[in-house]
């Protein structure tokens, strides 16, 4: 399987706008993340996240 290296980056370039008074600023402090498994890999996935990082599967909302 191929190595594949992730890097995080501001998806708006570090965007900071002042329009009519207000201020709009890219948050690029914090992270987001998306993840898809194929379908009855939900279990594979849970516990790759606790392995690896420590991490419960959020509820559904």
């Amino acid at each position: 399987m191929a190595e594949i290296t992730l890097e995080a980056m501001p998806v708006l370039g570090g965007v900071d706008l002042d329009i009519g008074g207000n201020r709009v600023l890219e948050r690029s402090d914090l992270a987001l993340v998306s993840v898809a498994t194929p379908q009855g890999g939900e279990a594979e996935l849970v516990r790759a996240l606790d392995a690896g990082w420590s991490l419960a599967m959020p509820e559904p909302t």
